[in-house]
């Protein structure tokens, strides 16, 4: 789902998600990092279809990582893929845009004020991505993620947002990745 965007922030997006593909998962949607040369100059139509090719490749069945990006200063979502839709156990009417990790109908909202701690800590921090092990308790159970986050800026360095990739692991991963240096 794509949020309304202009130019600068369509452009931003695309940018912190090459350096959170970078990060946790280089292997994905490989033509979309092939045309990163080309994003300065393309259009705002034209960073929008790239956006949205991006969220239909992390979105097929094959995909187990979920997308999202959310932008201050309440930071609600502005975009995700079906994988994050799925895992996020709305029920309320439409969509999560325009809701935030502290909405009564988003399955981890318990957890929300965690998740905003992290996200503000992510837009202050001037020295990239953020790779976290983290627990999501949910009304379904427990799940363990793999989450890679980086501050959304603008051209000029503003801080915008924060995008967000995690893909849902075991618990003995977890554990084994808690422990790896970093």
């Amino acid at each position: 789902m794509l949020g309304a965007h202009t130019k600068a922030e369509l452009f931003a997006v695309l940018v912190a998600w090459k350096a959170v593909r970078q990060s946790g998962w280089p292997q994905l949607a490989p033509l979309v990092a092939l045309r990163a040369a080309q994003w300065p100059t393309m259009n705002e139509a034209a960073l929008r279809a790239e956006v949205q090719s991006l969220i239909d490749e992390l979105s097929k069945p094959e995909c187990a990582v979920r997308l999202f990006w959310k932008f201050v200063p309440d930071l609600m979502y502005r975009g995700y893929n079906a994988n994050f839709l799925a895992d996020s156990g709305y029920k309320g009417p439409g969509n999560l845009l325009d809701k935030n990790d502290i909405h009564p109908e988003v399955g981890w909202a318990r957890q929300g004020a965690k998740y905003r701690a992290d996200d503000f800590d992510v837009i202050n921090n001037t020295t990239g991505v953020r790779d976290i092990i983290e627990r999501q308790d949910q009304a379904g159970g427990t799940m363990w993620l793999h989450t890679v986050k980086s501050a959304v800026r603008t051209a000029t360095g503003e801080a915008i947002g924060v995008l967000g990739m995690y893909e849902v692991i075991d618990g003995a991963t977890a554990a084994k990745l808690q422990r790896r240096p970093r």
